[in-house]
C-alpha cells in the first residue's frame, strides 16, 4: 500500500498500470484473508450453538484428553 500513497487523490491509478495491478492483487488477498476469518467465525458460532444433551459423557478417548488452554477446572 505504500506505493499507493505516494499518488494524490485526484491522480488516475489506471496510468500506472503496475500500481494498479499490486493494488488488484492485495485486494484478492485481503478478500481471501476475510472468507477465511468468515469461515473461522462461522466455525465458531456453530460450535456456539452445538448444546451436549445433559449427563452426556465426552466421547474422546486416549492418554492425551486434556481441557482446551483457557478453560478452568
Amino acid at each position: 500500500m505504500k506505493p499507493y500513497l505516494n499518488l494524490s487523490q485526484t491522480s488516475d491509478i489506471t496510468a500506472f498500470p503496475e500500481l494498479l495491478e499490486l493494488m488488484l492483487r492485495h485486494k484478492k488477498k485481503i478478500i481471501n484473508q476475510i472468507d477465511s476469518l468468515q469461515q473461522v467465525v462461522d466455525f465458531i458460532d456453530s460450535a456456539l450453538n452445538q448444546k451436549m444433551p445433559d449427563g452426556e459423557a465426552c466421547s474422546l478417548t486416549g492418554e492425551n484428553i486434556r481441557m482446551p488452554l483457557g478453560t478452568a477446572k
